[in-house]
């Protein structure tokens, strides 16, 4: 079993730099492991359509601090025509409960 720790870096431009620890090009597969950290307190992701994970699923809003959240269970590429899915989220925070973009994010790869 493999698992990544995502280090999410935001800049004082609001840019966001992703790192997965395991380096680009690292495909996940089901049962694997994710963590999430930020040098942001207030950084949020959200899976954009599809999730990689039963929860959080597409849409929700995860709050991403300094200290992992996670670990996430990998559940499966869930499009099995396909040899890799991209899992897309995006990084951002709340404002008054809304999320809100910054200029970033990264996909979490999962094959089969």
């Amino acid at each position: 079993m493999a698992h990544i720790d995502y280090l999410i870096q935001i800049g004082d431009d609001s840019s966001v730099v992703v790192t997965p620890d395991k380096g680009s090009g690292f495909v996940l597969r089901e049962n694997d492991t994710v963590t999430f950290r930020s040098n942001k307190p207030d950084t949020v992701i959200v899976y954009v359509e599809t999730s990689p994970f039963d929860n959080p699923g597409p849409g929700t809003q995860l709050a991403i601090g300094p200290d992992k959240k996670g670990p996430f269970k990998i559940v499966g590429p869930k499009v099995a025509s396909q040899t890799t899915v991209f899992h897309d989220f995006a990084c951002g925070r709340l404002v008054n409960g809304a999320f809100v973009p910054w200029a970033g994010g990264n996909s979490t790869p999962v094959g089969n």
